[in-house]
């Protein structure tokens, strides 16, 4: 029996905490843009970066506990989500390629069209120092997060 080589996005976020929520939305904002290989995506890149900053502050803010405040952030999450999805079945039927089109990888599997070793250094440094940030923000978040 062959193996299906079909590229599936992971879109299930009933489950998932507002920070795994928000920090998905941050990596695949990174990884599309200025990304050749996807060039019309259903969202605009700018929008879905605003909708995902303005979810991380009501995430922030919802932390006092106000009714009002957990709503909008609940509203947010739920346009941030359908963003992701919208996006999400985008990638997968651009990418049905193969996995060097896209938009995020582990470090280090990423084919580089770098042609000089400095260049391939240096994006390999890119990624290191994203890693390390969002590393922070996932720990600041669940750091704040606890009563």
């Amino acid at each position: 029996m062959p193996v299906s080589k079909r590229i599936k996005a992971l879109l299930d976020f009933s489950r998932a905490p507002d920070g795994d929520v928000h920090v998905r939305g941050l990596c695949l904002y990174d990884g599309l843009k200025d990304n050749p290989n996807f060039p019309k995506p259903p969202v605009g890149l700018e929008v879905l970066k605003a909708a995902v900053d303005e979810f991380g502050a009501l995430m922030a803010e919802s932390l006092h506990r106000d009714r009002r405040v957990i709503a909008e952030k609940n509203r947010q999450r739920d346009k941030v989500t359908s963003m992701i999805t919208e996006i999400g079945h985008y990638v997968e039927a651009i990418a049905q390629e193969g996995f060097s089109r896209l938009p995020f990888q582990r470090p280090g599997s990423r084919a580089d069209n770098a042609h000089t070793v400095g260049a391939a250094s240096t994006a390999s440094t890119q990624d290191s120092e994203h890693r390390a940030t969002l590393h922070r923000r996932i720990a600041r978040l669940h750091h704040t997060s606890r009563p």
